[in-house]
């Protein structure tokens, strides 16, 4: 859980640290040790909690980051704070990007903070790309899904999707095409669809022309849609 202080101060206890927050500060909470919190007066608080597994893919060790003053403990704290006080029930009605962008903004100023780069780096680059890629995934077979929609879709720029996937040395053609092949074996093995057409499984795809989905098909398995088709339904695989 990490929370803003926006009013007041809270003590806040975990394993061996004792700490009061003051106003304008925040702190994390980790959900692997027991945890004291105390106040005596009122105050407000805005908290976020996460799955502790997302967060691993961003700061391997989060207890680290646990019942500190972030904005003492690091500079990026202060961005941290800022961003966490702009984070109101209305602000996040009107978001311009999906909330999941925002999830990832804080999740990399944590990372930051608990540093060292070297980790950020790779703890960034294979989050990002992981979630880039089950999005790809999921949504492989919309006709005219390309780099754009997916940019879109995480509320980041093409440029970005370009980066993360060329840092883990692949591309965005790859992986859809990747996607698309494994997608056409299943619909050409699947007795339900055993009457549609090569053209209408190309459509299901996402092909404009047939003729294109069965030219990558052929150079992706060395044989035609329809001939798989055929040799997969034959008496050795009834």
């Amino acid at each position: 859980m990490l929370s803003y202080m926006r009013q007041g101060s809270i003590l806040v206890k975990q394993g061996d640290r004792n700490v009061t927050i003051t106003e304008g500060d925040c702190f994390l909470i980790s959900s692997t040790e027991p945890s004291f919190l105390e106040t005596r007066a009122f105050c407000d608080v805005t908290s976020l909690i996460f799955s502790r597994m997302a967060f691993q893919r961003w700061v391997p060790v989060p207890s680290d980051l646990a019942a500190r003053p972030l904005c003492l403990y690091s500079p990026f704290g202060k961005s941290l704070a800022a961003l966490l006080e702009a984070l109101t029930p209305s602000s996040l009605e009107t978001l311009a990007v999906v909330p999941d962008a925002v999830l990832d903004h804080v999740f990399c100023l944590l990372a930051l903070i608990a540093g060292p780069a070297g980790t950020v780096s790779t703890s960034y680059r294979q989050a990002a790309f992981h979630r880039f890629l089950q999005s790809l995934q999921a949504h492989c077979c919309d006709q005219g899904f390309d780099q754009t929609a997916l940019a879109k879709k995480h509320g980041v720029s093409t440029r970005t999707i370009q980066s993360t996937f060329s840092l883990v040395g692949t591309n965005f053609g790859r992986e859809l095409l990747s996607a698309r092949m494994e997608k056409a074996r299943w619909f050409l093995e699947n007795p339900r669809h055993n009457k549609k057409s090569i053209a209408e499984i190309a459509e299901l795809l996402g092909y404009r022309h047939a003729s294109l989905f069965i030219t990558q098909f052929r150079r992706t398995f060395g044989i035609s849609p329809a001939a798989y088709r055929r040799i997969r339904s034959g008496p050795l695989d009834r």
